[in-house]
């Protein structure tokens, strides 16, 4: 039986992530993610992914009247979570709708903050997307109500 290669500690990978185009060191591109492997298995995921770099070019011409800080903070949240930046995130107040709705943000969102917050606490240790993404989600749900029963909480003023 052979087995597909497993990547070493480290080594560069290259091709699209999230529909952002990724290099290796020796391209001084975009994105430059190193791998780790940690003990193989079949059961669990053993693939951590770290960006080291990440450079980006924004054509200020094309962003219209969107505040610097909103950007600012679009630009992270879609390098950080690595978002694809043509996802639409329709019903959700989000910076990364700034352009969708013009004026609308100025920096981001509660649940900017609570998603990128969810997809680093998220357990990964699932084999499939399906599994990240709904545990993911549950990361967000439970720091949304947490967020919620704190600031239900409060006296109001």
């Amino acid at each position: 039986m052979t087995y597909p290669r497993t990547l070493a500690e480290g080594e560069v990978m290259g091709g699209r992530a999230s529909g952002i185009e990724t290099w290796g060191e020796t391209n001084q591109g975009l994105i430059s993610p190193k791998m780790a492997v940690r003990n193989p298995s079949l059961i669990a995921p053993t693939i951590r992914y770290d960006i080291e770099t990440v450079t980006v070019v924004v054509d200020l011409s094309k962003t219209g009247d969107v505040p610097m800080s909103a950007l600012a903070d679009y630009i992270a949240l879609v390098t950080l979570a690595q978002i694809d930046p043509r996802e639409r995130f329709d019903g959700q107040s989000t910076v990364l709708n700034m352009f969708n709705e013009p004026g609308r943000y100025a920096s981001m969102t509660d649940w900017d903050v609570d998603y990128i917050h969810a997809v680093y606490a998220a357990d990964l240790t699932r084999n499939s997307v399906r599994g990240h993404q709904a545990e993911v989600a549950r990361a967000l749900v439970a720091r949304r109500q947490a967020r919620f029963a704190e600031n239900s909480d409060k006296a109001p003023e």
